[in-house]
């Protein structure tokens, strides 16, 4: 049904077309759409040299199909009053990234170590090239030797790589100094 009815807009009195029609889906009634439009309703920006409102008072007895349901032109996106797309989520499977840790100019990725347990009286010290490490740290369950799977050079002979927390320190075995270090080598 479509009606021309005044409609009262600030201080002006406006005549508006009025279309309205029941949704009936396979005999039953959802609802129903009203739709009031002004005489400038050609000029809006989803309307495409057609009557984008005749769907709402189409006659059944010439040929329309009261069973579909009622498909309206959306709005131009971008247009006034549209909100902007959502930006896309980042995948929920991928692990953040790890930084990675440079030695003698090349990047490596860390790599999971097993839980590394400091003696009692020690905790992490970020060691430099120099100093010398307790003996202590110079048996067999802080030695390195999976230094193949990290990509760096072999220990040359009378040193050894010694796992001292997250950090790799190269060992003189016969002094204790400490010859090179690489940071953040496990996670």
């Amino acid at each position: 049904m479509v009606s021309r009815e005044p409609v009262s807009l600030a201080s002006t009195e406006t005549l508006v077309l009025h279309a309205q029609r029941l949704l009936t889906y396979h005999g039953e009634t959802h609802g129903a759409i009203h739709v009031y439009v002004g005489e400038d309703f050609w000029s809006l920006p989803f309307v495409q040299g057609r009557d984008p409102y005749s769907v709402l008072y189409r006659n059944t007895a010439r040929g329309g199909l009261p069973d579909r349901p009622v498909t309206l032109p959306a709005p131009v996106p971008g247009g006034p009053g549209m909100r902007p797309p959502p930006r896309p989520m980042p995948p929920a499977m991928r692990p953040p990234p790890r930084p990675q840790f440079s030695w003698r100019g090349r990047y490596y990725n860390p790599i999971r170590g097993s839980l590394f347990r400091y003696p009692p009286g020690y905790a992490y010290r970020r060691w430099s090239i120099g100093t010398f490490l307790p003996g202590l740290f110079l048996g067999s369950s802080y030695y390195y030797d999976d230094w193949r799977m990290l990509g760096i050079d072999r220990p040359p002979p009378g040193r050894r790589w010694v796992r001292y927390g997250p950090d790799l320190l190269l060992v003189n075995l016969r002094n204790r100094r400490v010859e090179d270090v690489i940071y953040n080598v496990f996670y």
